[in-house]
């Protein structure tokens, strides 16, 4: 089974756009499909984005998604950092996770993760795509 990490803006977009692309990743993972990873400082980064008050969940509906990632995930340890350079910081727990676990980490960041041109870093549109999606 393929292993995926994903990035936040992946989780959000699902949440706040059903039936797009990242939902669409989303659903391969709560169908098992492909295996999810994750580790406690992403978990800690998903709870502190999904409570930004613009995104205007409530805290059940966050309680629901975090619970459904411990249900549908895998807990991996966080690795040691790596050497790589990210200009963003909360960027570098997902590709630290994804590379050590030989996971695809699918993200929307075009800025900090997708300008890397790692080939285990890929869209959501073009994970789709490499599945026959």
């Amino acid at each position: 089974m393929q292993k995926i990490v994903i990035d936040t803006n992946v989780l959000i977009s699902s949440v706040l756009t059903p039936n797009g692309k990242p939902d669409e990743v989303v659903k391969l993972i709560i169908t098992g499909r492909v295996g999810f990873y994750y580790s406690p400082k992403m978990l800690d980064e998903y709870e502190l984005k999904l409570a930004k008050p613009k995104f205007k969940l409530t805290i059940d509906e966050q309680k629901a998604i975090i619970k459904g990632i411990k249900k549908t995930g895998t807990l991996v340890i966080d690795p040691a950092p790596s050497d790589f350079e990210i200009k963003d910081h909360s960027d570098r727990i997902f590709y630290d996770a994804a590379k050590e676990n030989n996971a695809i980490l699918i993200s929307g960041d075009r800025k900090h993760l997708l300008v890397l041109g790692e080939p285990f870093i890929m869209t959501p549109a073009d994970y789709l795509k490499s599945m026959g999606s």
